[in-house]
């Protein structure tokens, strides 16, 4: 009997030393990833000062405790009069290019023009990698004329295809859907689907919709964000597209974000219909 009450309580404590070196471990690992990722902050800015004062912050305030990483990080810090010298910048794991609706990324004709978008030149794979738009001059009677296409944005990756309608159709509606690619700690497009309708002389023709098939496969995609819906405006389409992109340093892009600008369709007075 008390054979078998040491080999129990030899059992438990046994599990107890185990939990408490595992924790430990842990604990350890979490402190050095915390440390890693102070490091490559302070090593993200473009300026070379800005990365010296980030790294000699670090030491002064004993955020990296670390013995041999602040001798090693001591040693490459030069002195005031050699800040000549480079210390290597890295960048975040994927940054945004912004959406600027007042600088459009894709600038494609004067603003006293009406272009509307008219296609879309696709790339993607799991995700959206890049998109071209296209568009074509709204003429004073309704007519689509001079098709341009806009600048591509995004990365080479995936496969293109084009998404067009016959003549006289026009994008009146994007549906996006973005979440969380690969586990990073920003979100992509995902999924994008495109919707036309007909430009008649008499306007856009509500009853003639044609719908594009679904791109982006999804795959190692998490933490889907609710489907956006953008649509023009009754008598609007869409005379701009601005587009921003993820960059990551292994040297992919990918699509982040679609917003649409809309202009009003000429009016067609009688003598023009």
């Amino acid at each position: 009997m008390n054979g078998l009450l040491i080999t129990g309580l030899l059992a438990v404590l046994g599990t107890v030393i185990g939990s408490v070196i595992k924790a430990r471990q842990e604990t350890k690992s979490a402190d050095k990833k915390f440390q890693s990722d102070l490091i490559l902050r302070a090593l993200e800015s473009n300026n070379t000062e800005a990365r010296i004062d980030s790294l000699q912050f670090l030491i002064n305030t004993n955020l990296i405790s670390d013995q041999e990483i602040r001798e090693g990080i001591a040693q490459v810090i030069p002195k005031p009069h050699e800040w000549n010298l480079k210390i290597p910048q890295f960048t975040q794991v994927g940054f945004i290019q912004p959406v600027n609706p007042v600088n459009p990324v894709n600038p494609v004709v004067p603003t006293d023009d009406h272009f509307a978008l008219v296609a879309l030149k696709v790339r993607s794979g799991s995700i959206i990698d890049a998109i071209t738009p296209v568009f074509a001059e709204v003429t004073p009677d309704l007519k689509l004329i001079n098709r341009k296409d806009g600048q591509q944005v995004g990365g080479k990756g995936g496969t293109e295809k084009l998404l067009e309608q016959k003549e006289r159709y026009i994008i009146t509606g994007i549906d996006v859907v973005r979440g969380s690619y690969f586990d990073f700690d920003r979100d992509e497009v995902v999924h994008i689907q495109v919707f036309w309708h007909k430009l008649t002389p008499q306007g856009i023709d509500p009853t003639a919709k044609i719908a594009s098939e679904k791109l982006g496969a999804g795959n190692h995609v998490k933490s889907l964000k609710p489907l956006e819906k953008l649509r023009v405006k009754s008598g609007y389409y869409i005379s701009d597209l601005t587009l921003s992109y993820s960059h990551r340093t292994g040297g992919e892009n990918y699509i982040n974000n679609i917003v649409i600008k809309q202009s009003k369709l000429p009016i067609v007075l009688p003598n023009q219909k």
